[in-house]
């Protein structure tokens, strides 16, 4: 009797871990009016093209900073374009469907047929093109000015999702750069920022929530490995295990005597 008592208390203990674990923060969520299972959309950002004179690694630069910005965005799943992928590969190679020329080094606002084409293949919901327009140096006030245009466009319908965006951005006066480089990268993060904010993100709130994210994540991979750890001493505790190996079964305690 005893054994039963302590099997079914850890039972109980379990359930309540599982609830309080996995079923609470659903609840919770669906309260909120948020969906805990959504799906994100697929977001792919393609290099940006440049102007002449500019260096050759700038978009790729600028989309692969966009990209950054959605970390732990709730809407974007973001990836940034390679050729190397090994989706787009196969349809070069193999089914054809993709051809070299629709691997540009730089994709503007005006590549929509071969950018369309690549994010059908790669079954992405969106995608980024975009233009470096203007970069922009003043060594008297060692200030930098960098002008970023992008346009997000829906896969499935060919539709340029609400208006172009163009974001002008400027070295932060709270930072004193050491070189020009440094002061046109700090504009360019500047304008970045606002095209992700733009599309509705707030950098700043995403990077604080990444780590509660992971931090939540992690408590939550503790709690579970506990409760699994809960589940084995129940089925230990119910005599599981087989013949071989663990204690050996106990014979059921002896009834009590009839009164009759």
């Amino acid at each position: 009797m005893i054994r039963f008592r302590r099997t079914r208390t850890t039972g109980y203990i379990a359930v309540l871990l599982i609830f309080a674990l996995y079923v609470a923060p659903v609840a919770q969520a669906a309260a909120s009016g948020s969906d805990p299972f959504s799906l994100k959309k697929r977001l792919l950002i393609f290099p940006f093209a440049t102007q002449a004179g500019m260096s050759d690694s700038a978009g790729g630069q600028a989309a692969a900073a966009l990209s950054g910005m959605f970390q732990g965005d709730k809407t974007y799943e973001p990836m940034v374009f390679s050729r190397r992928h090994p989706s787009v590969q196969r349809a070069i190679l193999v089914e054809k469907t993709l051809s070299n020329s629709d691997m540009l080094d730089e994709f503007g606002g005006q590549d929509q047929e071969s950018a369309l084409k690549i994010a059908r293949q790669l079954r992405v919901d969106s995608i980024v093109l975009g233009d470096v327009e203007k970069i922009n140096y003043d060594p008297q006030k060692n200030v930098g000015e960098v002008t970023i245009s992008a346009t997000v466009i829906d896969v499935r319908t060919g539709a340029v999702v609400g208006k172009p965006i163009v974001a002008a951005g400027q070295t932060p006066s709270s930072i004193k750069p050491r070189t020009e480089g440094e002061a046109i990268s700090l504009a360019a993060g500047d304008s970045v920022t606002k095209i992700a904010q733009a599309m509705g993100v707030n950098p700043q709130a995403e990077r604080v929530k990444v780590k509660r994210t992971a931090s939540h994540k992690s408590g939550r991979g503790n709690g579970l490995l506990l409760a699994l750890l809960l589940g084995l001493g129940i089925s230990l505790a119910g005599g599981g295990g087989g013949s071989s190996g663990g204690a050996p079964v106990e014979p059921p305690d002896d009834p009590p005597p009839s009164p009759y």
